[in-house]
């Protein structure tokens, strides 16, 4: 499995680095030939991970690509997010339902969890958080 080709990286640190992220995304997904629902749906991921690294991290960065693995003729998206902010803290009350966050749904890494194909997330408390979400598309 390789990155085949990188449509955007940047940092996000506030709504105006979100909105042009969100534009590079959405061109990504036209390029890739996605239509909805499927759009909407990974726009909803997109977005809310995010959101989520500048409310609660402050700082951070997306990347998003397009990976090929090629043993299994299949083309996918690909983002990755990184921040250097607090840790996700209480990740088993998350993915079992029982966490009700303070600012938004907290559906965002649970929904990007069950929509990713593939999903990977790794959080150090008070240190960094990287998740890497991947779904196949062809």
């Amino acid at each position: 499995m390789a990155e085949d080709k990188m449509y955007y990286q940047g940092e996000l640190i506030n709504k105006k680095d979100l909105s042009y992220a969100q534009i590079k995304f959405i061109q990504a997904l036209v390029e890739l030939g996605i239509k909805d629902p499927l759009k909407t749906n990974l726009l909803t991921v997109f977005m809310e991970l995010s959101r989520n690294i500048i409310r609660h991290a402050g700082h951070g960065s997306i990347r998003i690509g397009r990976i090929i693995e090629r043993s299994l003729r299949r083309t996918g998206l690909v983002l990755d997010f990184n921040d250097e902010g607090p840790g996700i803290m209480h990740l088993d009350k998350i993915f079992s339902g029982s966490y009700k966050s303070k600012q938004g749904l907290g559906l965002g890494l649970k929904g990007a969890f069950r929509m990713a194909d593939r999903f990977s997330l790794a959080s150090i408390e008070d240190d960094s958080t990287h998740i890497r979400f991947i779904k196949w598309i062809k």
